[in-house]
């Protein structure tokens, strides 16, 4: 598999997922997997999910998986999500806002960006 870059990947992205409300709430985990991937008698959450994963990795975009995640309820108005994919190397985090009557708001596709894995030292005073 050639492997992407993250305007390559965010090309895709945008033709497999109508909104970035429904990337970043649902992502490639809920992707529709076609019948011959997950028969109708499969029903154990356990065997669908490696079914999704097998079938992930036929699509161009390959394995992705969610390595971050803040904000919602209880956690204040920041909201964002990491989505790795895999297979690429390539991070992409999607920044929005949450409001308890409203739910999560994006300011559209520029909600993405790609961000990199980064260590860093806190000190806390406890």
């Amino acid at each position: 598999m050639e492997k992407l870059t993250f305007e390559e990947i965010m090309n895709q992205v945008k033709n497999d997922f109508e909104s970035v409300s429904e990337f970043a709430h649902e992502g490639y985990d809920y992707i529709t997997v076609p019948n011959d991937f997950m028969p109708e008698l499969d029903t154990d959450y356990e065997s669908r999910k490696q079914r999704r994963l097998e079938y992930q990795k036929t699509l161009p975009i390959g394995e992705v998986k969610t390595v971050d995640q803040h904000g919602g309820e209880g956690e204040g108005e920041d909201w964002h999500i990491v989505y790795h994919f895999v297979n690429h190397d390539v991070y992409v985090r999607v920044d929005g806002w949450y409001q308890s009557y409203h739910g999560t708001e994006f300011d559209g596709w520029e909600a993405c960006s790609e961000v990199r894995p980064k260590q860093r030292m806190v000190t806390f005073y406890e």
